[in-house]
């Protein structure tokens, strides 16, 4: 871009030096001097056009370095003055904010000057004479030669207010779009989090129950060949539905309607398959069952699968699951509670209990979690989850 708008300039300056020894040579053919003195009062005016962009304080040097040396050799008035404007333009438009105030200087300093040169030139005006028509006389003299000057100047400005304004506006547009795609980043992100939080608790619960129905199948006898085909068969059911569930995360299809039927429906299906691996589950559910939101029975449900299955991982064998649900006005609650060794199990490096955190705060749900001291015998571990009702989720509750 540099190079182009340097290009520019330099064409403008050879065209200026053309113009301007052109016309001395057809209207004013007054000898190899006054062209040669010509010439080298253009030469600073036409670097000045060449450097009006890449260099606008030392453009404007140069255009009084020229103008100077015309005043000094009483050359007249013509083609040089195009300089003037060209630099004012240039200077106004793309030149620092420094060359700017130079060039508005140089606006009315030149002016004078060329109000006293053209009073020497035609012997009419003189600025020091006291005469009020003299004075009135200057004034117009220097309203007139800073016309061509003010006049590109100002435009030089507007076009670059004008493109100052397009400039931000474009910054902002671009930022506008940088922030969408942070944002569909950020989802995406989300996205794919909750998509392998929810493989995560299905396939963890499906092993969970098909590893406990396989054990079970070592310690049934040989001839008890019912007790076998059923194990197998709750192994069999269990794989087909982590298959199914998986298939509906992967498309979304999940169940998401909110429908209380619906909800107890699955929840029901999570008791039958800690209950067919011969685990003992006591259920208490406590006030009246509500609907439930879409969003909220969601969550509601990978956050219950998830306490179960680590229930069926962590319980000691002959324990009871106890699982309680609570409805009130504004909340539901599930609460499930097992014991177990502290011994052989430490509950470490797995992602239950963040995964089941980041679920409850997408609708504002909180995680409770207890153990009791674990000198006692057996050692108690319950976990609640507690989420709002209200149809309006989106205020968070932070989640502990």
């Amino acid at each position: 871009m540099l190079d182009r708008t340097r290009h520019r300039d330099i064409i403008a300056a050879l065209c200026f030096g053309l113009i301007v020894m052109g016309a001395h040579l057809l209207w004013r053919m007054d000898g190899e001097l006054r062209f040669l003195l010509l010439f080298v009062i253009m030469i600073p005016a036409a670097m000045g056009i060449g450097l009006a962009r890449t260099a606008p304080g030392t453009a404007i040097a140069l255009v009084w370095v020229s103008s100077l040396l015309q005043v000094a050799t009483l050359t007249e008035l013509g083609p040089l003055q195009l300089a003037g404007p060209y630099v004012a333009y240039v200077t106004a438009r793309y030149g620092t904010k420094t060359s700017i105030v130079a060039g508005g200087i140089s606006i009315g300093l030149g002016a004078l000057l060329g109000t006293a040169y053209l009073g020497v030139l035609i012997g009419e005006v003189n600025p020091l004479n006291g005469s009020l028509s003299q004075l009135a006389r200057s004034m117009f003299y220097v309203a007139v030669l800073a016309t061509p000057l003010v006049t590109p100047w100002a435009i030089g400005m507007i076009l670059r207010f004008a493109a100052q304004k397009e400039t931000a506006e474009q910054d902002r547009r671009e930022a506008w779009h940088d922030a969408q795609q942070a944002r569909e980043l950020a989802q995406l992100r989300a996205e794919n989090a909750g998509l392998a939080r929810d493989v995560h608790d299905i396939v963890g619960h499906s092993l969970a129950v098909i590893i406990a129905q396989a054990d079970s199948i070592q310690f049934t006898d040989d001839a008890d060949a019912g007790r076998i085909r059923e194990a197998t068969a709750n192994i069999a059911t269990t794989a087909r539905r982590s298959l199914m569930s998986i298939q509906n995360v992967l498309s979304r299809t999940n169940d998401t309607t909110g429908d209380l039927s619906a909800h107890e429906v699955r929840v029901a299906e999570l008791i039958d398959s800690i209950q067919g691996v011969g685990r003992r589950l006591e259920r208490d559910d406590r006030g009246t069952a509500r609907h439930v939101p879409p969003d909220v029975a969601k969550v509601a449900y990978g956050v219950l699968r998830e306490m179960l299955t680590n229930a069926l991982r962590h319980a000691t064998p002959e324990s009871t699951i106890r699982l309680s649900r609570a409805w009130t006005y504004r909340t539901y609650t599930v609460t499930v509670e097992n014991e177990f060794n502290p011994q052989v199990d430490t509950r470490e490096g797995g992602r239950g209990l963040p995964g089941m955190r980041e679920r409850l705060a997408t609708v504002g749900g909180t995680l409770y979690v207890e153990v009791s001291p674990t000198d006692q015998r057996p050692a108690r571990f319950t976990i609640s989850a507690v989420l709002p009702l209200e149809s309006d989720t989106h205020h968070r509750w932070e989640t502990r």
